[in-house]
């Protein structure tokens, strides 16, 4: 006689939850976490959305403007940003696009790491970013508050749960940095090192996704409700990528990088949408 065996949609959904913590455990990288519970939280809703109502996607919401600010302990900054979206999928619930963002703003506090691969790992490889930091050098800067800004070029992919709520992974691909000279006190070993040097945001920033990349880089995981068919709030995390450059050397070292995760909370508006049909 057969036997039916059933199981219960908590139980796989609590050992989905168990099998993504591990990755991301195994893995140690804070953006491959963001991405793998995107998709988790895109498939999750997937019955909520077969359920609910139609959408017409013609005035889907594919060109917004976003009023950002992205907080952390002693940093803070706010923007605006453009982003462009296209379908990727038959049913219309993948989403691909493109973004310009410009931020501004002051961050304090905490110590920024020798950034030259050939420095701070035993291999150059951009294979590199697979393995965990083995540095040559423990040099670090402390600067004092910086105050600038950056313009950057992302790429995104975005899911639609329901008319009103939406997941995006966004990507910093490239883009320029600016800011006022600061002072940044040297905690070196190297003999002769100052005791102080100059320090500005690297100009370029261009994403190799490894100790490779250079300048300012973002990475984002957003959720984003609709308040009405063109008005909407967005927020989630950021791992950021922050990159100060030495005027002196020191200990062959002019680039010194530092990692944090930020939040980021955003009024959003699409101008060119149209109410959705019932």
């Amino acid at each position: 006689m057969n036997s039916l065996v059933t199981f219960k949609q908590e139980d796989v959904n609590n050992t989905y939850i168990n099998f993504i913590l591990y990755l991301s455990a195994m893995s140690n990288k804070c953006w491959i976490f963001f991405l793998i519970m995107a998709l988790h939280l895109a498939s999750f809703a997937q019955n909520e959305y077969m359920n609910g109502f139609s959408i017409d996607y013609k005035n889907r919401h594919d060109r917004i403007f976003e009023i950002q600010g992205t907080l952390s302990l002693g940093s803070y900054f706010a923007g605006v940003r453009k982003l462009n979206s296209y379908k990727i999928d038959i049913e219309k619930r993948w989403y691909w696009g493109y973004a310009l963002r410009i931020n501004g703003g002051s961050s304090s506090g905490g110590n920024f790491l020798t950034a030259n691969p050939s420095i701070t790992r035993k291999s150059s490889s951009i294979l590199a970013v697979l393995s965990e930091p083995d540095p040559f050098s423990t040099d670090t800067l402390q600067p004092s508050r910086i105050l600038g800004g950056e313009g950057a070029f992302q790429i995104f992919f975005q899911r639609i749960i329901n008319p009103q709520i939406d997941i995006s992974f966004l990507i910093d691909v490239a883009g320029l940095n600016f800011g006022i000279p600061a002072t940044a006190a040297v905690n070196s070993s190297a003999q002769g090192a100052p005791d102080a040097v100059i320090v500005t945001p690297s100009l370029l920033s261009l994403n190799l996704f490894s100790d490779h990349s250079r300048g300012n880089i973002k990475y984002e995981l957003l959720v984003r409700y609709w308040l009405n068919h063109k008005w909407g709030l967005s927020g989630g995390p950021a791992y950021c990528f922050r990159e100060l450059r030495s005027g002196t050397p020191i200990a062959e070292a002019q680039r010194f990088r530092r990692k944090q995760v930020m939040f980021n909370l955003a009024l959003v508006w699409a101008p060119y949408h149209k109410k959705y049909k019932d």
